[in-house]
């Protein structure tokens, strides 16, 4: 059964086990408090800023690991 994992922050330790959820099937969102991290996340499949050799894995169809900026700017 495939669930959906938020994984708050984009750094190695967020990074790491947002590959591992999605390596054994679940459709996992990277939370990024920067955009630009974010963003390359997307366009890379890795995080060149933390563990530039990790290629995040992709499930069947889309993505399953995608970074999504905050909600609101973080103080």
């Amino acid at each position: 059964m495939t669930k959906r994992v938020a994984v708050m922050g984009a750094g190695s330790w967020g990074t790491a086990y947002a590959a591992i959820v999605a390596d054994v099937g679940h459709e996992v969102t990277i939370y990024a408090r920067r955009p630009e991290v974010a963003d390359r996340i997307n366009k890379q499949h890795r995080n060149p800023d933390y563990l530039p050799d990790l290629v995040l894995p992709p499930l069947f169809g889309p993505p399953a690991t995608r970074a999504r900026r905050p909600v609101k700017p973080m103080q």
